[in-house]
């Protein structure tokens, strides 16, 4: 006799609903774009990460590991691999920055910039498959809806690196304003205890200095 999946645990819990778990749907989500997009990238030998990289550097310019890592969300030894192979392919090169010689950045090659350019349409392709059945208000909720997410998780690889670019980004924006939300909602509940222990301070502070200005006047 086949047994049916207990629906509660002893605590009165029911397990998670697959099609209600957030995490699961953004990992089938994920799973399904990369499968897709590997296939129509994979006639340039081009890989996911490969086109990560890619699109970082020609939106944002030579960039060091630290900031290829927070911008592409690939972990450093595997980031380290790929830049090596991508080096290797003419892709890619390690330049010493010109701002400081202290730091390496990479860049890319003609060849990288121009196998950028040839896969734009591809991509463009793939992005709008995603949402092809959505309307502007939809789109723009979507959007809207997975940049909060991202605020959620602080991941601020939308925030940019470069101080003028951040001042116009809207992840960032979101994050001070999530920030500046709770500091203001902590400091609301101490208020009071604030209020009562600068009193107390106050009183103890004129107290103090009450006879020494009683001593200046005597002094006059």
């Amino acid at each position: 006799m086949k047994r049916g999946i207990p629906r509660e645990a002893g605590n009165g819990s029911t397990i998670l609903e697959l099609d209600q778990f957030l995490p699961y749907l953004f990992h089938l989500i994920t799973a399904g774009l990369n499968n897709r997009f590997l296939v129509r990238l994979r006639p340039n030998g081009i890989t996911v990460k490969r086109w990560r990289v890619l699109m970082v550097i020609m939106s944002k310019g030579p960039r060091n590991m630290t900031e290829l890592m927070r911008l592409t969300l690939i972990p450093q030894s595997a980031l380290s691999r790929l830049i090596d192979q991508m080096e290797r392919d003419r892709l890619v090169v390690r330049r010493l920055s010109s701002k400081d010689t202290r730091v390496v950045e990479v860049e890319l090659t003609d060849h990288g910039r121009r196998m950028y350019w040839r896969l734009v349409p591809t991509a463009r392709a793939h992005a709008e498959m995603i949402a092809e059945d959505l309307g502007e208000e939809d789109r723009a909720l979507l959007y809207s809806l997975l940049r909060r997410v991202l605020v959620n998780l602080q991941i601020d690889a939308l925030s940019g690196a470069d101080p003028a670019e951040e001042s116009n980004d809207t992840i960032d924006s979101a994050r001070r304003r999530t920030f500046n939300a709770a500091s203001k909602r902590s400091d609301d509940r101490g208020k009071g205890s604030k209020k009562k222990g600068l009193r107390s301070l106050t009183t103890k502070a004129g107290t103090a200095y009450r006879p020494l200005r009683e001593r200046s006047k005597g002094k006059s």
